[in-house]
Formats: C-alpha cells, structure tokens, sequence
C-alpha cells in the first residue's frame, strides 16, 4: 500500500511504501504521528465503511467516517489546503482537505474483494493505557448505558480501539494464524485478569499491580495480551508510535526481531 500526504500536520510533502515492517525515523516533531494517525484513519474508513455498504454506495459512508476519524486529527494543524493519497489493493483514494473542512473522500475504482476483512487496525500510542483502564472500563459502562446525547467524553477512537482489543475476546478468529511472541521470556512474567477484568503483572507466582509494573513490561503487555484476546494475527495493520521510548535497546531489539515484521 501507498500513503501520500501534502500539507497535512507538519509534513509539506511525504510518500511512504508500507510493506511488511515499515519503519519510519527522524527528530521529534516532524510528522511521524501524523503519518501513523493517518493510515489508522483512512484504514479505519475503508473497513467501516464497507461494513455498512458495499459497492457504489459506500461512497457516501466514506465521506462520513473519513470526516468522523480524521477531522479531530486534522482540523487544527492545517493552515491551507492539504491532500492524501492512499492506494490499498486495487483502489486509489484521493481525499482533499480544505481548512477545517473535508471536501471530498473519492475512490477512482470499485473494490473486487467483496470478502473484504472487517477487522481494525490498531495504533498504540503509550503503555500509559493501562493505567488509565479502569477510568476507560467506567466510560464505557457510561456509553454503553446511557441515553445522555449531551455526555462526550472526546476520547480518541484509536485509544476506544486499543481498549476494547484489551478487554474483549474475538471468539471469530480461533482458526485465524495468531502471532506467537515469546514475550513470557521477554519480561519474565505475564499479565493475567481476574473475574472482575482487573490486570495484574504475575512475575515469580506474585501479583503486581499495574501502578507498580514497569514502563517496558507495560508495552510488551499490550502485545501479550492482544495474542490472548485474539486481536494480533498475521495479515494485521499494527502501528506502533515511537515503541522505543519506554524500552531498553536490549528491549528494542526484541521488538524488532520479533514475528511482528510479517505484519
């Protein structure tokens, strides 16, 4: 797949190949997230969108999901017309920003895979998600239970994404190919949860509370656990954003060498 972006966040003018394990370096505050951000987006769209409609149609549902997931990306970095091109499978998308406005989200060719995959990529931000768990499992009994138009919360949906991967099992993806990482070794212990969906850092036969785990053990644990919940599988998007800023090199290396290159 191909990803171009003009004039979108900090980047005046990028074009990226994704194949396989695509690494994307450079400073701090040059654009990489936006990148990321962008590709969970249009991805995100295209599945969505399909989901709800097949075929000519599905042009409309593009409009509204493209604007729903990019618009709280995009609506207060840009200051002039920006414009992304994204080619996935057989299907070119041509999106044109204008300030604070989506004018158009167009598909130059129908999609020939009508057994499109409905599954969601997924953008990890921090291992910081899970100590803020337990405040994302009550917000989501609220939105779950309540009939309140006027409670917005205004979290990210990548961050709803990585939460309900957490905390939900996929029943669907038994006979799928998971990805098998020796992350037990890694960190020499494992997370497990309990009856009440509380996670603990089990090392040595003792229970830790997530407060008190360590920043690398948390991030190999977002991995962990996704495996567990069938949520990390051979032909997924991943997008990890800056994974090495909570490891040790000897940890970053671990990451990189892992099976999840053939994402």
């Amino acid at each position: 797949m191909t990803l171009e972006l003009k004039n979108i966040g900090m980047i005046k003018e990028a074009s990226v190949k994704i194949d396989g394990l695509t690494v994307i370096a450079g400073e701090n505050d040059t654009g990489k997230s936006t990148v990321g951000r962008t590709l969970y987006s249009l991805l995100k769209t295209i599945i969505c969108s399909n989901s709800v409609n097949y075929g000519k149609k599905a042009i409309n549902n593009y409009k509204i999901f493209f604007k729903r997931y990019t618009m709280q990306l995009f609506e207060e970095q840009i200051s002039k017309d920006g414009d992304i091109y994204f080619k996935y499978r057989d299907v070119d998308f041509n999106i044109k920003i204008l300030y604070n406005n989506c004018k158009f989200f167009k598909q130059t060719n129908e999609f020939k895979d009508k057994n499109f995959r409905r599954d969601m990529p997924l953008f990890i931000e921090s291992p910081l998600i899970w100590n803020f768990l337990p405040l994302l499992n009550a917000i989501s009994k609220v939105d779950d239970y309540s009939t309140i138009e006027e409670i917005d919360f205004a979290i990210p949906t990548f961050i709803n994404d990585l939460h309900y991967a957490l905390t939900v099992k996929h029943k669907d993806r038994d006979n799928v190919k998971k990805i098998e990482l020796n992350i037990n070794d890694i960190i020499g212990g494992k997370f497990k949860e309990d009856n009440s969906g509380k996670f603990v850092f089990n090392k040595n036969g003792k229970n830790i509370e997530l407060i008190n785990t360590a920043m690398g053990i948390k991030y190999f644990a977002i991995l962990q656990v996704l495996v567990e919940k069938n949520h990390l599988y051979n032909g997924q998007v991943l997008i990890l954003d800056e994974p090495e800023v909570h490891l040790h090199p000897k940890w970053q290396l671990e990451i990189s060498n892992s099976n999840l290159s053939y994402l």
